[in-house]
């Protein structure tokens, strides 16, 4: 084994866990578990802050980062959450980079309005 690898992981045998407590077990698994989503970021892994789950940030699109990172299909329940928590200026700073992150990964498209006319908004649509 090459010096260095492997020096921060024990090997746990079976009788040594079943005299942990519980809890001294689960926090050990849980701070392997924050390694292991370290080293994961570190190969340019990210996680949703939604769904959890994990994408490859070398994908185009993938992610959009704005406080949290957020996958393409969290983006409307997390916007929705988000922007009622944004003052105005920092409201349209995420919406200016929320747009052309759209634009540019996902086709998608401006909408302008007419004067004194609203479009009748799809309700499974995301706007």
């Amino acid at each position: 084994m090459q010096p260095g690898l492997g020096s921060g992981f024990s090997k746990s045998r079976p009788t040594e866990l079943a005299g942990d407590s519980l809890f001294e077990s689960v926090s050990r698994i849980e701070h392997d578990l924050d390694d292991l989503v370290g080293a994961l970021a570190l190969l340019g892994v990210k996680r949703c802050s939604q769904c959890r789950q994990f994408f490859r940030s070398a994908e185009p699109g993938a992610l959009f980062e704005w406080g949290s990172i957020v996958c393409y299909k969290c983006i409307p329940e997390w916007w929705s959450f988000t922007s009622q928590r944004l003052n105005v200026a920092d409201r349209e700073k995420a919406e200016g980079k929320l747009a052309s992150w759209l634009r540019k990964h996902h086709r998608a498209e401006v909408v302008k309005e007419a004067q004194g006319r609203r479009p009748t908004p799809a309700p499974s649509n995301f706007r």
